[in-house]
């Protein structure tokens, strides 16, 4: 089975991956053209993927919340108008606060 996400990561042009087939970019004009893989590239990807999945799931056991609901929060800071020093009252600004002041970054 292929590993998708790290073709993806390897191959940004890549437009199609099916198992059985392999990995296709577009030829410009609606057509696909087959992508040959390099395994050292795709493993690349995947260990750099890994060091992302691995500072997410840090951040998570650490008090962060989801990016989607960070993504959220600021949302209803910016349509409740907090804007400058007001964005400092927001729910976001309060919320990664707390969490920086109980996780401070080694020095």
């Amino acid at each position: 089975m292929l590993d998708h996400d790290a073709i993806i990561k390897a191959y940004p042009d890549c437009v199609q991956i099916t198992d059985a087939d392999g990995a296709f970019k577009s030829d410009g004009s609606g057509g696909l053209i087959k992508i040959e893989l390099d395994q050292s590239l795709i493993d690349a990807a995947r260990v750099e993927l890994n060091k992302l999945n691995y500072r997410y799931q840090r951040a998570s056991r650490s008090g962060y919340i989801s990016l989607s609901d960070q993504l959220d929060q600021l949302y209803h800071d910016i349509d409740a108008g907090k804007f400058g020093a007001d964005a400092k009252t927001g729910s976001w600004f309060v919320g990664i606060t707390s969490v920086k002041n109980a996780y401070p970054k080694p020095s």
